[in-house]
């Protein structure tokens, strides 16, 4: 009788303790998940990309964790629980944070035009020192169409950042013109101290 009774009190001791750690904890789960879809409709893909796949990354893991312990036949979702909630605040932040990092991208690149602007002008004034002769007048042609090319994506970014675009893809143009001038103001400073050096 004493070990029925004993039974009959550890399988209801069971049965609580299942009944309260192994229930999956949706609510955190479509918390968590919304967090995150928050944080990519902020645009924290493309403005936080590293704290949004580390968040992507976490949800993840933190998926795989409930779906490994829900097959198990005492389960206990406490720990991931919490770490879900976890996520849930951090992705909140993380959401939070994009406008501002959104707005430095946007500063970044109206310098960065401005900057180029400054280099075309003072590459076109080393191109008028360019030396000419039969090689010199093809490459100054050559050279003012890649510039040509250049001031004209310059603007149409600059215009762009007028709207509500992708900065971020706007900065990257802008680092590529930026390359661009550069390299052809280094070639032309050297060929006009090679000129010099004559």
């Amino acid at each position: 009788m004493k070990n029925r009774l004993f039974l009959v009190f550890a399988m209801v001791m069971m049965a609580i303790l299942a009944s309260g750690c192994g229930k999956m904890p949706q609510e955190s789960i479509r918390a968590a998940k919304s967090a995150v879809d928050a944080a990519k409709n902020a645009q924290a893909d493309i403005y936080m990309a590293s704290e949004y796949k580390a968040l992507e990354d976490s949800l993840n893991v933190m998926m795989q964790k409930i779906e490994a312990e829900n097959s198990k036949f005492m389960k206990d979702f406490g720990e991931v629980k919490t770490q879900l909630e976890a996520l849930t605040v951090q992705a909140e932040k993380v959401t939070a944070a994009v406008p501002a990092k959104k707005e430095a991208v946007k500063t970044e690149a109206e310098t960065m035009v401005t900057t180029i602007k400054d280099n075309l002008a003072a590459t076109r004034t080393l191109l008028a020192k360019a030396p000419r002769g039969k090689e010199g007048r093809a490459a100054i042609t050559q050279i003012t169409g890649e510039l040509n090319v250049i001031e004209t994506r310059v603007k149409e970014v600059e215009a762009a950042l007028k709207e509500d675009i992708n900065y971020a893809e706007a900065l990257d143009r802008l680092n590529a013109a930026q390359k661009s001038v550069t390299d052809i103001n280094t070639e032309l400073t050297e060929a006009i101290a090679k000129k010099k050096g004559r």
